[in-house]
């Protein structure tokens, strides 16, 4: 009997180790966002303007979540550090900004190699944001020299 017990226990403990994913373990990196799409379409008037934003976001964002429980945010023009957390069944993350406020991501996937998640942004439409991981750290905030000498090695290029 006490070997069936032992058995029982040892195969309780497996399938609770089997069936818990820990999905900070995924989460825990540096990411750069890939895409983002908007719940409303944009209008016509604004699309080159989102498009080009988006691909500067593309080249600069980048968000490292860190073991602790912390970020670092930086879109190649500011940076902001705050702290996150998973609800309990890490289907939503909250992000808190310096500021004290609170943004929550709905997590659709999450994988080593994939992070895809949406959030009400400052009230307005839900924006679905599509990231994967960074090669290197955070890209750093450009200062103007740099953004000019980057210009003129572009110009030289081509």
């Amino acid at each position: 009997m006490s070997k069936l017990k032992s058995f029982a226990a040892v195969i309780l403990v497996a399938l609770a180790l089997v069936s818990c994913h820990d999905k900070s373990k995924f989460l825990v990196n540096t990411w750069k966002l890939d895409d983002q799409k908007f719940d409303k379409p944009i209008p016509d008037e604004g699309k080159n303007i989102a498009e080009a934003f988006l691909k500067k976001q593309r080249e600069a964002l980048r968000v490292t979540y860190n073991a602790d429980g912390t970020y670092d945010h930086s879109d190649g023009i500011n940076a902001s550090h705050g702290t996150w957390k998973f609800n309990k069944d890490q289907t939503q993350l909250t992000c808190q900004l310096g500021t004290g406020q609170d943004v929550v991501y709905d997590v659709i996937e999450l994988t080593k190699d994939k992070f895809v998640s949406s959030a009400k942004m400052n009230g307005a439409d839900k924006v679905t944001y599509y990231m994967s991981p960074a090669s290197g750290a955070p890209a750093p905030t450009p200062s103007p020299a740099t953004e000019t000498a980057s210009s003129d090695t572009t110009k030289k290029a081509q």
